[in-house]
């Protein structure tokens, strides 16, 4: 979900190396040809900010290279296994990457690689 400007209620997305920051403090700060108006949400780069004005415009958020990249899911990946044993023997079971067996019965070797191809 997009980040919201809390005064003007419209979504607002960070380009590169832009992260939220908030105007503590009276008065109003000029900024990029905008009014930030104090408790005011605004994205900027840290380093755009002038050194002087840093004691008045805190970060909300950390800095792009501080944070933590989300986890992407592993691919599960799925794999036919002959039954070597009891009364099905020479048939096969699909099974995913966790181990567990997707087939309700065991497959001939045909449909084995038939619902793989479905999962794909």
């Amino acid at each position: 979900m997009a980040k919201r400007d809390k005064n003007k209620n419209k979504p607002i997305s960070p380009t590169e190396g832009e992260i939220l920051h908030i105007k503590i403090g009276g008065g109003s700060f000029h900024f990029k040809g905008k009014i930030i108006k104090p408790k005011q949400t605004f994205l900027a780069d840290p380093d755009e900010i002038p050194k002087g004005f840093r004691d008045i415009v805190k970060p909300i958020e950390d800095k792009p290279e501080n944070r933590k990249k989300p986890k992407v899911p592993a691919v599960p990946t799925y794999k036919k296994v002959k039954i070597e044993k009891g009364d099905k023997k020479g048939k096969w079971n699909v099974v995913n990457s966790d181990g567990k067996v997707l087939n309700e019965k065991p497959l001939n070797e045909k449909d084995a690689d038939a619902l793989i191809e479905t999962f794909s």
